[in-house]
């Protein structure tokens, strides 16, 4: 099954919004898919920067209530069964929308707050062309968060396919990515014994990995691997794998293209980062999906790993030399790298020497 935004973590969804750089956010959906739900929590941080709040919101067959932080909720629009659409029966009252909602979008626009929300835009505000100029002239003096009633109106149009706003459709489904363990590694510099064998807190190395190669977040997940041992782990938690006897990194790239060549995006996750989160992979599904090119998760903006590759990609991957890595075809592709920054260090750290395993354990 397919997910859509919405079944996200509101936080993934946030940390996508916040980092995007456009000037204004827009959320918008289906009734019930949880819009206003996600904006309560956005502003929670942005409020730092001041936030002025418009609130519109209907009393199912009675009224549209309209509301700031600066006036008491008044009536806009009253319920009328003789109203001609299907969609919405209610009627506006003279010389709100077009005059005391305006008057109140004024008192946040020469506010010294740096953020306006308004929740929501509907359908009544459709032919009120005074109120859309007037949130037309807040966008332009601070910047904005929009709940968006999904329709087709030159309105919703306009807002939504302005240049400077981020638009996040919480119905719009995840792109479907096959997530490739990259697990053939020596484990040279760790001793003798193979380091994704080895136990952290409760579990092998390997095993992190293969549990997140499992979520739904994925539309197929399989290892690839030089060891019997990992072989038989991914059996017992029954997830496919690739066996192979090459020695190069390369040729593991390549057998792991052949296996998912029907894919439309692989994400390379590299089995000894055992602390990689199922939020951070959110994220970087969510980046692709609003942006199509190279993903990566890092850390202060410093780039790592897991790495998204979008099929525009692939021919670069398939031509990786020996001794090079899929870093290389990053270089090569010339295409876009967008870093996703995680929550913590400690999810792109690589576990190489019993150290670091250490480490990962005082942590």
């Amino acid at each position: 099954m397919q997910l859509n935004v919405a079944s996200l973590h509101k936080k993934s969804i946030i940390d996508i919004l916040i980092s995007s750089n456009k000037t204004h956010l827009v959320v918008t959906g289906a009734v019930n898919s949880g819009k206003t739900t996600l904006v309560q929590e956005l502003v929670k941080s942005i409020k730092n920067d001041g936030v002025d709040q418009i609130t519109t919101f209907a009393k199912e067959k009675q009224c549209v209530l309209f509301k700031t932080n600066y006036c008491r909720e008044f009536a806009v629009a009253t319920y009328d069964e003789t109203v001609a659409t299907q969609r919405c029966k209610m009627k506006i009252v003279e010389n709100t929308f077009s005059k005391k909602c305006i008057d109140e979008l004024d008192k946040c626009i020469n506010s010294s707050n740096k953020w306006c929300v308004i929740d929501e835009i509907g359908y009544v505000e459709n032919s009120v062309k005074e109120y859309q100029d007037a949130v037309e002239k807040l966008m332009k003096s601070k910047r904005c968060v929009l709940v968006l009633r999904k329709q087709n109106s030159d309105f919703f149009n306009k807002i939504v396919n302005d240049e400077n706003v981020f638009v996040c459709d919480l119905d719009e489904k995840l792109p479907q990515v096959t997530c490739v363990i990259m697990a053939s590694g020596q484990s040279k510099r760790f001793g003798k014994e193979n380091k994704l064998l080895a136990t952290l807190f409760d579990k092998k190395l390997i095993e992190y990995s293969i549990e997140l190669a499992k979520s739904s977040l994925f539309s197929k997940s399989f290892a690839v691997t030089v060891h019997k041992e990992i072989c038989e782990i991914c059996k017992e938690k029954n997830i496919d794998c690739i066996f192979h006897s090459f020695e190069d990194k390369s040729d593991a790239i390549r057998l792991a293209l052949k296996y998912a060549e029907n894919s439309n995006a692989l994400m390379f996750l590299n089995s000894d980062q055992p602390l990689v989160s199922e939020k951070s992979i959110e994220k970087l599904l969510l980046s692709f999906l609003y942006n199509d090119c190279i993903i990566r998760l890092g850390y202060n903006n410093v780039c790592a790993s897991p790495v998204i590759f979008p099929k525009s990609a692939f021919k670069y991957l398939m031509n990786v030399e020996k001794g090079e890595s899929g870093l290389d075809a990053i270089k090569q592709s010339g295409l876009k790298t967008i870093c996703v920054n995680a929550d913590n260090e400690y999810e792109v750290f690589d576990v190489d020497t019993k150290d670091d395993l250490k480490e990962l354990m005082e942590t």
